[in-house]
């Protein structure tokens, strides 16, 4: 394992993108809750697995493509721009990577977490602040209870069917 032959050196995810590189039937709408839940278990297995960022490639794509874009064989984009009716659509992939960009913080430290469902994938970080980020993907076709434990605290919530989440714990008294 890379970490293992070089454990200093930061492990970087880089020119990541969701196509049709998974064994993906031929590609429906642009973006799905099967993308979404592809790019979530990717993205919480590496950070599982010391990885220290990622780096999204196609973030900005044209409607038409673009030329290193292949909407044809499925490759997904974050943000589509059509510039001939001058809009701009945040796809469910952009929501996805929200979870991690927008509440993981710069200099986070990755912090243990489980999951005692294969159903249920989660990853956690303490921010420089202190508080506690948990990205949470329940993949089931059914909603599922859970708990988030830190220290003695215990908050029980269920996780709609086939749903991301993300939980922000601050002022924990662990």
């Amino acid at each position: 394992m890379a970490h293992e032959a070089f454990p200093d050196k930061p492990l970087i995810l880089t020119e990541y993108c969701l196509g049709m590189t998974r064994g993906e039937s031929a590609p429906g709408p642009h973006s799905s809750w099967d993308g979404v839940e592809i790019h979530t278990k990717e993205l919480v297995g590496d950070f599982n697995n010391f990885m220290a960022a990622a780096v999204d490639w196609n973030m900005i794509v044209d409607d038409k493509g673009g030329p290193y874009h292949n909407r044809a064989a499925g490759t997904k984009a974050r943000i589509v721009v059509d510039p001939e009716h001058d809009t701009v659509t945040l796809e469910p992939l952009y929501y996805a990577q929200a979870h991690f960009s927008r509440f993981i913080e710069r200099g986070a430290v990755r912090i243990g977490s489980s999951s005692f469902s294969d159903e249920v994938e989660v990853t956690a970080f303490q921010n420089p602040d202190g508080r506690i980020v948990a990205v949470v993907l329940n993949c089931a076709e059914r909603d599922i209870p859970v708990g988030l434990r830190l220290g003695g605290d215990i908050a029980n919530v269920v996780l709609p069917q086939r749903s991301l989440a993300t939980f922000v714990l601050s002022g924990i008294n662990s």
